[in-house]
């Protein structure tokens, strides 16, 4: 869960301020996340509180679904 700060549809990517990941032993912070489909992009809106999916891809991280 989180709240997007930046939507970059020219990069494909998304900036979201999420909640504690504890599977990864992540504190909340704001992360930029690629998207897997840069579709998706044109769902979200700067303030939006979403629930997402990602998975690591090389030294980054790409979002699979968000609602």
């Amino acid at each position: 869960m989180g709240t997007v700060t930046r939507v970059a549809r020219g990069l494909g990517a998304i900036v979201i301020a999420h909640h504690p990941v504890p599977s990864l032993d992540w504190p909340a912070m704001t992360m930029t996340f690629a998207m897997r489909d840069g579709r998706l992009l044109d769902e979200v809106e700067v303030g939006d509180d979403v629930e997402f999916e990602f998975i690591q891809s090389g030294d980054g991280y790409v979002i699979t679904a968000i609602r």
